[in-house]
């Protein structure tokens, strides 16, 4: 292929030239045509399932390198998912693999590691967990948008994850939550660095809640396991607050991850004593914007059954940034207690949450910092 062009010189006391022109071959290689439908096929699965468990969830995850893959491999992993029986205390769960999938030994990122055949190589089935110290449907969203990004796709609203999510009854009672999810998963060096390169906007339907249409950035190397939750969320107090609000965050407060959800969130740590706190906002409606409903639910969590009575008596007036809001506190009983510290506001249509929750010692221990960060909140925007 060959481009024209033209040379004109420039007009003076000289005799005017005349224009010519001449073939040059092309500088650029012609586009490349992308075949959709292999690039579809090609797309790797993420197989995952969440199964809560008291304060903590069991996250069982398996990713098929293509879309064969995931044909073959669908079945087993919801048969293993159904054979799930959770352990009694701490105790880890228990299951049935499947004809030709092995178990190694966990190590300090992994419970367990499973070894499915396929295709000549070996796969593996990730069994990990992390605490479960919030909402259920937040938890959901924020691990759903982690995988997301180790599959280099964007975001998926609260209500779009609600709606891929599927549940699968599990042996001895319960039920897991899974997903199946489609996209481009990262070499495993860039498995904490979230994101998705432009021109991967997600699509899909059923429980496929992302593909890609346009060709592969790089080849996939390594699989990324369970192992630390990686993210695309920043930590909390690199800025001391983000385009919504600012705060003080107490010495000692270790940032954690924020994302759309969760705006901000501390570990604290006290010899074996641990503690967790979490910003989160969400639309002012229905019985998330009632105090009481909250306050059974988190009094529900260290272990109290409150009358409605009771509940009323534990709430206590606050001011965040000016709005009136309400606190708790909840403190568990027993060997083991738990203990979580709550405040509520409502603004510009949304309940923020300010929560504190984690071993009942260094929970009432941080009481006081606690209140001294909520007090600290200023939002920004018009009220």
């Amino acid at each position: 292929m060959f481009a024209a062009f033209g040379v004109v010189a420039l007009a003076g006391c000289q005799k005017a030239e005349t224009i010519s022109t001449y073939d040059a071959p092309r500088t650029e290689p012609a586009p490349r045509a992308v075949d959709v439908e292999a690039e579809r096929k090609s797309l790797d699965h993420m197989f995952a399932a969440i199964v809560p468990q008291k304060d903590k969830a069991w996250f069982f995850k398996l990713v098929a390198p293509d879309e064969a893959a995931a044909n073959a491999l669908r079945k087993p992993f919801a048969e293993f998912v159904s054979s799930i029986t959770l352990g009694e205390g701490d105790a880890a769960p228990t299951w049935k693999l499947p004809e030709g999938w092995t178990q190694k030994l966990g190590d300090r990122m992994r419970t367990a590691t499973i070894e499915v055949p396929y295709g000549g190589e070996k796969l593996e089935l990730a069994v990990s967990t992390l605490p479960l110290n919030e909402e259920w449907e937040p938890f959901l969203v924020q691990n759903v948008n982690r995988w997301m990004g180790q599959l280099q796709q964007g975001a998926l609203s609260p209500a779009t994850v609600t709606k891929l999510a599927k549940k699968a009854p599990i042996q001895g009672g319960g039920d897991a939550t899974t997903f199946e999810l489609v996209g481009f998963m990262k070499a495993a060096p860039m498995a904490g660095m979230g994101g998705m390169p432009a021109g991967h906007p997600p699509v899909g339907d059923s429980m496929k809640s992302a593909t890609a249409s346009s060709p592969r950035a790089s080849d996939k190397t390594e699989r990324v396991g369970e192992g630390a939750p990686a993210s695309s969320s920043v930590p909390a107090a690199a800025s001391s607050g983000s385009a919504e609000f600012t705060y003080a965050a107490p010495s000692g407060w270790q940032p954690g991850a924020a994302n759309s959800i969760r705006k901000a969130s501390f570990s604290i740590s006290e010899g074996p004593q641990k503690a967790e706190v979490s910003v989160t906002a969400f639309p002012a409606s229905g019985a998330m914007a009632n105090p009481l409903a909250q306050a059974e639910r988190w009094a529900g969590q260290v272990g109290l059954q409150l009358s409605e009575a009771d509940l009323k008596s534990a709430a206590k007036d606050v001011t965040i940034d000016g709005t009136k809001g309400q606190r708790f506190e909840l403190l568990g009983t027993g060997d083991g207690a738990k203990a979580i510290l709550a405040a509520m506001v409502e603004r510009d249509g949304q309940v923020w949450f300010f929560k504190m929750t984690g071993d009942r010692p260094l929970v009432e221990k941080q009481a006081e910092a606690f209140g001294k960060f909520v007090e600290s909140v200023h939002f920004k925007g018009a009220m």
